[in-house]
């Protein structure tokens, strides 16, 4: 499918406009209704002289109680959704969701436009059951919502828009808008800069003759710019007219490239378009006169992704536009056109029961009336005449119509109609807000209560639930343009996020969507609050029992958000606790066994940096411990302290499960493994600050070694002939290594025990398995020769 000239596109966007009108009224009057609008038009006021004319106002209270439920399930959780993370070290992943999970709420959660786009995707939920929203470009991370009206889907369309062909967006840009988005220092080479500047020529005259010639006379592009830089608050104004676009993308797997292309095209039947209380102005049209007065062709695209290297401008929809759906239709296939929601279950309950208010007030009216019998003009006159106040005279031949003369409305059928309608209106509302029955009853308990409440939520949760799923989609697309490399996007949030995940330790790799796991945040008990309540009561009351530690301050948070709808509360009081890795763990245990002076083979399958931070920091506890002493560092700590460090304080390698030994493998998967991707700078400065750190802690061991030395020759020279300081250093570490060799020949010896011991027993079992097999062979050899004798006995002849 190819869309090379404009004209093909506007017939298709025609055809879409033309399709949806019939569903564009309808929506108008769903959307009247819960505007308020009263429920007969003024031509039906005059026709039928209707003196009441009012909306009880039941629907919009319906809509806003519904918009306020799904805002409790998508505004009010936090974090709004969960990142797991998939590859990688599996003792990290945890922490990597966590820190992505953060770092990507933080920003949605800190963005206003964000909360907007929410806000009116929902309300569109409500009334019409469905919500567009869409990227204005391919790399900023927020969406914009998009009326339903806006957005033009061809008929058939199946709600999993596996059937869709193409589908426009009408849009409308100011000036200033689209001359900030062609006039950047990177700008996308899809869009015809010419066609561009001829549209804002266009606004740039309009507005001239619309507020006066205050300008010069000067008609020249770098005049214009400037008047676009300077006045740009006017031209974004409403006084100016816009420019006013469909934006046409179609699927296309010619020159065996697949992907949606992006075509951007004038409004030919509005445009230029005009904004605010600018009006009358004649549309541009295609002649050779316009053409050469504004150098605008609208045969040509405002944007072609053919102007780019790669024309595919996205591979899949979920990257251009989101559809969140809230579905009450009931017949299979589900179509897009024939989704249903609130503003359609409601609208005929709501619209007579309006109707049926109005005539109930002008009957009320009509019996507040006084009514007189008259019989001839004079009497007319004289009635017109009566002053109706307290202690007045009635003129003779004056009578009042009596009230059982008079027109009355049945009261019981008026109340049972109305009845009728709120229990309806009551029922079909029940999948989007929680009702209760209106029925009092004298046997009300605290379990039918709860009965009722725990209906409504359920099917509302259900509602909900088939939210979640649609708005995972979105979630997905939003990490995956926060992922993008700064290379690709330019957007500061995506910088943003990406620094952070990266200085936290988060491998760059493994930050792309393909890696993760994106879960919508679920908000108990479809955000009914006494049903909330009553679940974190249950779970509350016996958490402690059946949880770990974990588990039970996530409890706590989460029982404190319920009770209290502020979850930077719950934050407050129950802070998130770091959980400590598998590696570290490990090191810390290591470090221990090292420390006393027994050695430790190497330990491989770690995360290696965690493990050379965690024994630095016992090497560094234990140093500061022998210093607090006072006494001079033993020959036992100084072991210990070279043993957990992986070498002598000569620099002599030790081969063991020392802190030298894990930085060499993260040297060597730099080396291997990492060199030339974009974590490599980061990871040579981790090990440039081990090495700083280790090099400290050697110098004071070194130094306590030396101090004990020292002390040692000392003590000595007091008692004993003084020795030489070199020959005492010798002496030490002639005992030291004494020491270590026997400790080391009594450990081998103790090994080589046990692998004897070992043997033995091994031998003993073969043994022992072999003289079981034989006998099993001598007495199935027997079992087998007494069967032969009596087969052979049975053949005998008998003699």
């Amino acid at each position: 499918m190819r869309f090379d000239d404009a004209s093909a596109v506007e017939q298709v966007v025609w055809q879409l406009k033309l399709a949806d009108w019939p569903r564009a009224v309808n929506r108008a009057l769903v959307n009247d209704l819960f505007n308020g609008f009263p429920p007969y038009n003024d031509q039906d006021v005059e026709d039928s002289q209707i003196v009441t004319n009012v909306n009880d106002l039941t629907a919009p209270k319906i809509a806003h109680d519904a918009r306020r439920q799904m805002s409790q399930a998508f505004l009010v959780p936090d974090p709004l959704f969960t990142v797991s993370v998939d590859c990688g070290e599996p003792h990290k992943r945890y922490e990597w969701g966590q820190i992505i999970t953060k770092e990507a709420n933080k920003i949605l959660k800190s963005s206003r436009f964000f909360f907007e786009t929410q806000r009116s995707s929902i309300a569109q939920n409500i009334l019409h059951g469905i919500a567009p929203s869409s990227w204005d470009d391919d790399t900023s991370w927020c969406p914009r919502s998009d009326g339903i009206e806006d957005v033009l889907v061809p008929s058939n369309t199946l709600c999993s828009l596996e059937n869709i062909p193409f589908f426009a967006k009408f849009r409308s840009y100011t000036a200033r808008e689209l001359w900030d988005k062609t006039h950047k220092p990177t700008v996308d080479p899809g869009w015809n800069i010419e066609l561009v500047e001829a549209a804002c020529k266009w606004v740039d005259q309009q507005s001239q003759a619309l507020l006066g010639n205050s300008w010069p006379e000067v008609w020249s592009p770098e005049k214009m710019e400037e008047r676009v830089k300077q006045d740009g608050g006017l031209y974004a104004s409403d006084s100016v007219p816009t420019v006013d676009v469909y934006d046409f993308y179609y699927w296309d797997n010619s020159d065996g490239k697949d992907g949606w292309r992006r075509k951007i095209i004038l409004d030919a039947w509005g445009f230029p378009g005009v904004g605010g209380a600018s009006a009358n102005i004649n549309a541009i049209k295609d002649t050779k006169a316009d053409r050469s007065r504004y150098g605008m062709n609208k045969a040509d695209f405002l944007y072609d992704s053919e102007r780019k290297a790669n024309p595919i401008y996205a591979d899949k929809m979920e990257h251009v536009i989101h559809f969140q759906f809230a579905d009450c239709s009931s017949v299979a296939p589900f179509r897009y056109h024939s989704v249903r929601a609130l503003g359609w279950l409601l609208y005929s309950s709501c619209h007579l029961q309006n109707k049926l208010g109005c005539k109930v007030n002008d009957a009320l009216f009509e019996s507040l009336m006084q009514y007189f019998r008259v019989s001839n003009l004079g009497d007319a006159e004289r009635a017109l005449q009566i002053d109706l106040t307290d202690k007045r005279p009635i003129p003779e031949g004056i009578q009042f119509v009596k009230p059982e003369e008079r027109w009355k409305v049945d009261e019981g059928l008026i109340q049972m109609v109305m009845g009728m309608n709120r229990t309806k209106i009551g029922e079909n509302s029940e999948n989007f807000v929680h009702a209760f029955d209106a029925e009092k009853s004298d046997s009300e308990t605290a379990t039918r209560t709860m009965a009722k409440a725990s209906n409504s939520a359920s099917m509302v949760s259900s509602m909900l639930s088939q939210a979640y799923v649609y708005k995972k989609y979105q979630y997905e697309e939003i990490m995956r343009r926060l992922c993008m490399d700064t290379e690709k996007s330019k957007d500061v949030d995506t910088n943003k996020f990406r620094t952070a995940c990266l200085r936290q330790g988060v491998p760059a790799e493994y930050l792309r969507v393909e890696s993760m796991t994106v879960s919508p945040t679920k908000i108990i008990a479809g955000g009914n609050k006494m049903l909330q309540i009553a679940m974190m009561d249950k779970i509350m009351a016996q958490y402690y029992r059946y949880l770990d530690p974990t588990a039970q301050r996530e409890v706590l948070q989460m029982g404190i958000s319920v009770t209290t709808d502020d979850y930077s509360l719950a934050d407050r009081w129950v802070p998130d606790e770091p959980i400590v890795s598998g590696s570290k763990h490990d090191a810390q245990l290591s470090s221990g066994v090292m420390l006393s002076g027994l050695p430790m083979d190497l330990k491989q399958g770690v995360n290696h940096g965690e493990y050379v931070e965690a024994m630095l920091v016992v090497m560094s506890t234990k140093i500061s411990q022998i210093k607090s002493s006072g006494k001079p560092i033993d020959p036992n700590e100084l072991m210990g302290l070279q043993n957990i460090a992986g070498q002598t304080i000569q620099g002599q390698p030790l081969k063991n499960n020392g802190i030298i030994s894990h930085i060499e493998i993260l040297e060597s998967q730099i080396k291997f493994h990492i060199k030339g991707q974009a974590d490599e700078k980061s990871m040579k400065m981790k090990i440039k600050e081990y090495m700083t750190a280790f090099g400290k802690l050697m110098n004071e061991v070194k130094a306590m070694a030396q101090q004990a030395s020292e002390a040692a020759q000392k003590q000595q020279s007091q008692g004993q002939p003084q020795i030489d300081p070199k020959d005492a250093a010798k002496v030490e570490a002639t005992t030291i290594m004494a020491k270590t060799k026997s400790k080391l020949a009594a450990e081998s010896h103790a090994q080589r025990t046990a692998q004897k011991q070992l043997a033995w027993e091994m031998e003993q079992k073969r043994k022992a398995a072999a003289h079981a097999v034989e006998i099993a062979k001598t007495v199935h050899t027997h079992h087998v020769e007494m069967g032969n004798s009596r087969l052979k006995a049975l053949n005998e002849p008998i003699r």
